[in-house]
């Protein structure tokens, strides 16, 4: 049984992962569509890294904040990104849109993994932590084909207005909502207490994260052709990948392991990778993309439990330490991403995103005690 506010955070997750279902990866489709260049689209999502790997350093000197106060518009200011989208060109929709995503992500994710990861014990981490990881492909099974399905009937900016609302939504329900956790966070991160193992694992999944956020999209448009089509593509990758994560982390609290799970879901996801990369007709690519996101949550999530297990009296620091090193591997990410479109092609660029994981599998598969 989950504790008591745990499902109320959950909603306010929710929100916030609807709204990028929606519209996310058809923000990166609608400026390629509308002349922008990969590299300038990229360089919106290489900003929004930055600025929370810097704002994590910068948190060691705001030792202690209220995460609602924080939480409520953090959700409101995602929404700016969206309107920055439609509404500018150029440079100054880089800047604006980089730094508003990349604000309230940091305002939001921070205080939102403190407060679940408090919620939870020993026992029962794995299990509550793959129920967080869940709504990420539940989400995704659905709201990409709405979102297809608003830009068909009106249009993008239909779509992008739709996104905003549900998050100003998401704000007000942080600024009512009496069963949502919320209390004081500490931000001073704590690395050593994680484990230079796992902190190379967040930073490498960084690594993969800061490719496929930027090439997934771009390269599902260019074997689909239309956004309805892409719309389904998205909906497909998500349909198995909640069931693994909630298996997985119940039989890890079973058994106690959670490295195991680690190695397992970094090294089946390489050939999986490599194959959707290599894939240059749409039916292949949703085939091997869709059995990858069966595999590639394992990884992130028991990296996290990991860190939450070793670093049990100092669990806000070891949050802020992974947000740290995940926007860091975001950040060369991108930069493969750009390197691999200006001097190869989408395909290379997605397979490339194989190596991260495959580092990822060949750091912990050494048998050591959790």
């Amino acid at each position: 049984m989950a504790p008591k506010g745990f499902y109320p955070l959950l909603v306010a997750q929710a929100l916030l992962l609807i709204s990028t279902a929606l519209a996310g990866a058809f923000a990166v489709i609608y400026m390629v569509k509308g002349g922008d260049s990969p590299v300038s689209v990229s360089a919106i999502y290489i900003l929004s890294f930055i600025v929370p790997s810097a704002l994590c350093l910068a948190g060691a000197r705001m030792p202690v904040w209220n995460s609602r106060r924080w939480m409520i518009p953090s959700l409101s200011l995602f929404a700016v990104y969206f309107l920055a989208v439609l509404l500018l060109r150029g440079w100054p929709r880089i800047l604006v849109a980089g730094l508003a995503s990349g604000v309230s992500l940091y305002m939001f994710w921070v205080p939102y993994n403190i407060l679940i990861v408090r919620l939870t014990k020993r026992r029962n981490r794995g299990e509550l932590m793959g129920t967080v990881f869940l709504l990420f492909p539940l989400v995704t099974a659905i709201f990409p084909l709405v979102g297809s399905a608003l830009i068909v009937f009106s249009g993008y900016e239909l779509l992008f207005g739709v996104a905003s609302l549900v998050l100003f939504a998401g704000s007000l329900y942080l600024a009512l909502g009496r069963q949502v956790a919320h209390g004081m966070v500490e931000l001073t991160p704590r690395y050593r207490e994680v484990g230079k193992d796992v902190l190379s694992g967040f930073f490498l999944q960084g690594t993969h994260e800061g490719i496929v956020l930027i090439v997934i999209p771009l390269l599902s448009y260019e074997l689909a052709k239309n956004e309805v089509a892409v719309g389904g593509l998205f909906s497909l990758f998500a349909l198995l990948a909640g069931v693994g994560v909630l298996l997985a982390g119940k039989a890890s609290d079973r058994l106690g392991k959670r490295r195991l799970f680690v190695v397992a879901g970094a090294f089946a996801s390489v050939p999986l990778l490599v194959l959707a990369g290599t894939s240059f007709d749409v039916t292949r690519f949703g085939i091997f993309q869709s059995l990858a996101a069966f595999t590639l949550p394992l990884a992130p999530v028991f990296l996290f439990v990991m860190s939450i297990d070793r670093a049990e009296g100092v669990l806000e620091g070891a949050i802020v330490a992974r947000e740290a090193l995940l926007n860091s591997g975001r950040i060369l990410g991108g930069i493969v991403a750009i390197l691999s479109i200006l001097y190869a092609n989408y395909h290379v660029a997605l397979v490339s995103a194989a190596l991260p994981l495959l580092a990822i599998g060949a750091i912990h598969v050494r048998p050591e005690p959790e």
